[in-house]
């Protein structure tokens, strides 16, 4: 099969980014050199439930966080709220709307938050407490997505980042660019994320997770199976995770879904990459499930609502 001129742009535009990127560390350390780590988890149960692998997929309101260019694919108006139960009492929340404008364009909005509950405050050596305080971090996402041709979709995201302990606050601005690829059954996907100023808290500066993901999506069966599989690479910190996910669409009602994600640096493995879901469609009503084990430290369950209108 002959590979089209824009494939080829795409595919070695995706491999010269993630070559450029700091694959390893030594001795299977990560090196972290930057903050907001909230932005590296998957956002929404549907992504998480097939990995965190859906850059090349992102046909619904999850797009919004994993690849704007593919707000396009909705000819209807949706939207979606998710509410995500971690261990140590930590929590988030995400709620995410698409708009078609026409055709060709549609625009996106989400709100991502995640709680940490609340701490006993501490100061010197005592072991008294001298009241509470909490956490959070907050992304606020505006996207924009064009239909450049049947086959190419871009995407771009304006992003707000906050982050906020006691009464040390910090916040940047970022910018995100996806573009999907289409040529039959198959679908390629690349975003660049994250991309800013440095976070500034009190007076030292961290960089943004900033991240290059790449992925590839193939539907099998009559389009009643899609396998994705895909590789992330964060700039800053020395983290190259690979993964792949599979969804059994089951009369467009019933949605069973499976992933996996390693670190080629030892921070993701064994049951720690698992994760699955399903999802139930009813009319123009969907909820999503997705569950994800974190072996010592517990389960994670994310609960999702949507509807197009």
């Amino acid at each position: 099969m002959e590979v089209k001129p824009g494939l080829k742009i795409i595919i070695g535009l995706a491999a010269a980014l993630l070559l450029l990127c700091p694959m390893e560390s030594a001795a299977g350390v990560v090196n972290v050199n930057s903050t907001a780590a909230f932005l590296k988890i998957p956002a929404g149960a549907r992504p998480a439930a097939l990995g965190g692998m859906f850059v090349s997929i992102s046909d619904d309101a999850n797009g919004v966080n994993c690849n704007p260019a593919g707000l396009t694919l909705l000819n209807k108006k949706e939207i979606s709220a998710m509410y995500n139960v971690w261990f140590a009492d930590i929590t988030s929340q995400l709620i995410s709307y698409v708009q078609p404008l026409n055709p060709r364009a549609s625009m996106g909005l989400s709100l991502l938050r995640y709680g940490y509950g609340t701490f006993e405050r501490r100061t010197g050596p005592s072991t008294a407490s001298t009241g509470e305080f909490t956490a959070q971090d907050m992304a606020v996402t505006l996207s924009g997505s064009y239909k450049v041709s049947g086959s190419l979709r871009t995407g771009i995201n304006v992003k707000y980042v906050y982050m906020d302990i006691d009464s040390i606050t910090a916040s940047a601005l970022a910018l995100d660019a996806g573009i999907l690829y289409n040529v039959d059954k198959i679908t390629l996907g690349l975003t660049l994320s994250n991309f800013g100023p440095k976070a500034k808290f009190s007076v030292k500066e961290e960089n943004l997770p900033a991240l290059v993901d790449a992925g590839v999506t193939i539907k099998l069966l009559g389009d009643k199976l899609a396998v994705t599989g895909g590789i992330k690479n964060y700039l800053y910190d020395s983290n190259t995770i690979i993964g792949a996910g599979a969804e059994m669409n089951l009369n467009k009602m019933l949605f069973l879904r499976a992933g996996y994600a390693y670190s080629l640096e030892g921070t993701v493995t064994g049951l720690k990459g698992l994760s699955g879901g399903a999802g139930i469609r009813v009319s123009a009503f969907q909820v999503d499930y997705a569950f994800v084990p974190f072996d010592e430290l517990g389960n994670t369950h994310r609960i999702a609502v949507s509807s197009r209108f």
